[in-house]
């Protein structure tokens, strides 16, 4: 009922007031890390926007203010994702369990098309820094509460607290803050402006230090290998264009943010990376395995569009439980917590063709554009590969994209990557300038 009377109030207003569009994506962006209840287990903050979003595009669409974008390699990927989403239902036994991740993966394409069409390019700099704030404050108190529940249990062990903030979890937790670590570390860095680089630093280190205190160890391994990646490009082209000296200001910062981190917190994430849980073995290291093995025994049984998009959990419950961890069958939400086996697992050969697709053409497009534009739109088409590399290593081990909590977040970051490519081929055509 709530969401019926919000939906006729804006389905009467909205047409009229053509202005309301950034404002109300740079509203749902900075909603989606916080997301706060409105109405008990009806309605939530990001809803709200995200549903005045899906009725402004729709509106747009019919009254004819503008046209709907013309499918690229970048864009015609996402749809032809999902396309091999609706052949893999349509063979599934348990085709209602694909409406609720439809649902998600809806949202992420509306999303997507809704900031394409109303975001230039030349804008796309504004954007990658609604990314970083948005997870600013929510950083800030996962940090603060942490440090109270560490003080809380002084007298016990506290090496595996975790911190949640306002995220559904430390995993989630690490992993949006990972991106938005490396994200801040690839864009342009102005060497000879204090102030800018004081920021960037004081952002750096509470980034990484929410990383570090959700103890998440995909995010490590992504964190670890995208700054590679990016002081890796960045320190060459210092090198051949301005020498050794603004190399070591570039790099340094980074390093001595995260030794500090380290140093802070070094029992904690030892412990963590260390595979230790409460003085035991951490489960993890041998329910992933379990998880990927049944992941490709749905592959090979179902070999051609898999057991059906948002059937894993269903299948996995009713016929591949490993004897040895049952009450995996009692979870609400189970993943193969690897995006490539659960591709195989529930879109099965067409799947997993249709992700190499997806996958293939934005790499292809940043790297092909990476080498022939410069600063700023060069850090932009940068802070997108490691945006990228960052999702990709973290959905190795972990959730996949298409799911409730990192849904629409990924409709974000390939609309981000998409703006960043499209500005670099205006840059390149002389329709913007290259700096």
């Amino acid at each position: 009922m709530p969401q019926l009377i919000i939906f006729v109030i804006f389905l009467v207003v909205a047409p009229f007031y053509r202005d309301v569009h950034k404002w109300v994506l740079h509203a749902y962006l900075f909603s989606i890390p916080v997301n706060l209840p409105i109405f008990k287990n009806t309605l939530t903050s990001a809803d709200l926007f995200l549903g005045i979003i899906v009725y402004l595009l729709f509106a747009d669409v019919c009254l004819g203010h503008i046209k709907p974008k013309s499918l690229d390699w970048l864009t015609g990927s996402i749809v032809i994702f999902g396309v091999a989403i609706l052949l893999s239902i349509i063979g599934s036994e348990f085709k209602f369990k694909a409406l609720r991740p439809l649902g998600y993966y809806l949202k992420a394409v509306s999303l997507f098309f809704y900031i394409l069409n109303y975001v230039d390019p030349h804008e796309i700099g504004d954007y990658f820094w609604v990314l970083i704030l948005s997870g600013l404050l929510p950083a800030i108190f996962g940090i603060v509460t942490d440090w109270g529940a560490v003080r809380g249990l002084a007298e016990k062990n506290p090496y595996y607290l975790r911190a949640v903030s306002t995220f559904s979890g430390p995993v989630e937790f690490g992993y949006q803050m990972a991106i938005r670590a490396t994200v801040l570390f690839a864009l342009p860095w102005r060497l000879k402006s204090v102030r800018i680089i004081a920021l960037k630093i004081s952002l750096l280190f509470i980034f990484l230090l929410s990383v570090a205190i959700s103890f998440t160890r995909n995010s490590y391994i992504a964190v670890i290998l995208s700054l590679t990646i990016v002081i890796t490009i960045r320190g060459w082209e210092m090198i051949k264009k301005r020498g050794i000296g603004n190399v070591t200001r570039f790099v340094v910062p980074a390093v001595l943010v995260g030794l500090f981190v380290w140093i802070i917190l070094p029992h904690r994430i030892i412990a963590r990376l260390g595979m230790l849980r409460l003085g035991g073995i951490d489960p993890s290291i041998f329910v992933r395995p379990q998880l990927w093995g049944a992941a490709w025994r749905m592959f090979l049984d179902h070999p051609i569009v898999g057991v059906g998009f948002g059937s894993f959990p269903a299948m996995f419950s009713s016929h591949y439980v490993p004897h040895a961890f049952p009450q995996y069958a009692k979870f609400g939400f189970v993943s193969a917590h690897n995006l490539i086996l659960m591709t195989l697992s529930e879109l099965g050969f067409v799947g997993i063709v249709s992700l190499g697709i997806l996958l293939g053409s934005y790499g292809r497009a940043i790297l092909h554009f990476l080498t022939k534009v410069r600063d700023p739109w060069k850090g932009y088409l940068l802070a997108s590969l490691s945006l990228g590399l960052s999702s990709f290593v973290f959905g190795l081990f972990d959730f996949v994209w298409v799911q409730e909590r990192t849904a629409t977040s990924t409709g974000f970051m390939l609309a981000l990557m998409v703006l960043s490519v499209w500005a670099a081929q205006l840059v390149q055509k002389g329709r913007m300038h290259s700096a």
